[in-house]
């Protein structure tokens, strides 16, 4: 599900209270490691995001991924190992869009 990117501008940084941080995976080398990233979730999905528990939304919710340049619908992981104040966004073009490493962004339940 990747969607292309809405763009609706927020002006305030103060409105984005993320730092974004964004990872890019190599791709497995055999279709046996991909099978299991993908049922165990070791790694982030394409569409999702990884938040602090502390952020609250719940695990699994649909969200809206916001920057300063527009938005697009994720999934929400929560993860402990992401420090309060960062959100981990899987690097997809729809996201690559939005948002440059070290972006401000926030992610609001849909």
């Amino acid at each position: 599900m990747t969607a292309a990117p809405a763009r609706t501008v927020v002006t305030e940084e103060a409105d984005l209270p993320l730092v974004a941080v964004l990872t890019q995976e190599p791709t497995p080398a055999s279709p046996i490691l991909s099978k299991l990233y993908q049922e165990s979730n070791l790694r982030l999905a394409p569409d999702h995001v990884a938040l602090h528990p502390s952020y609250g939304i719940e695990d699994g919710a649909r969200a809206t991924l916001q920057t300063a340049l527009g938005q697009c619908p994720v999934q929400v992981t929560v993860d402990a190992g992401v420090p309060p104040g960062l959100v981990q966004v899987s690097a997809t073009p729809a996201v690559l869009d939005l948002c440059a490493p070290g972006a401000r962004a926030k992610v609001v339940r849909a």
